[in-house]
């Protein structure tokens, strides 16, 4: 630890003071830590900003986000809290809702991924169906094959 000079007073003050102890002037170090801070502070917020600019757009992505409702009403499946009927209704209004949605996309690779999507989905609610009417109307649809559900949604999602 060194004396400098205030460079308002002209007293001897100490290296690491941030004001001078005898006018109060701010010394070199403070002003150099409050840079330091505010440097700090705007790149954080730059990198916040877009982080939320990305996130808004893969968020308002329509494929992405039938992809993540399909995923979720799987897991809501296997987790039993749906029963195999609603599944099976719920990805059918999906694969319609996929449907539409690729009508409505100005984009033909858009159209594309969701009409490939629309119909994996209605084919799993369809299989779904299918065992389920064929084996009796208990018959569940095991975990494994869930799991190959999610896996080619997750596919179809990028």
């Amino acid at each position: 630890m060194a004396l400098i000079k205030c460079k308002e007073c002209g007293k001897d003050i100490s290296d690491t003071a941030k004001v001078c102890i005898n006018c109060g002037a701010k010394t070199e170090k403070a002003k150099r830590d409050n840079k330091n801070i505010v440097r700090s502070g705007i790149v954080i917020l730059i990198i916040v900003l877009l982080a939320s600019v990305m996130f808004a757009i893969y968020n308002h992505n329509p494929k992405i986000k039938v992809c993540n409702k399909a995923i979720n009403i799987l897991e809501k499946y296997r987790k039993d809290k749906i029963d195999t009927p609603k599944l099976m209704n719920e990805l059918k209004t999906l694969s319609n809702e996929a449907e539409t949605l690729s009508k409505k996309a100005r984009k033909s690779e858009t159209q594309l991924d969701l009409s490939n999507i629309s119909i994996t989905l209605y084919l799993m609610s369809y299989e779904i169906s299918d065992t389920y009417y064929y084996w009796n109307s208990h018959a569940e649809t095991n975990d494994v094959k869930i799991d190959e559900y999610i896996k080619n949604i997750k596919k179809l999602k990028y």
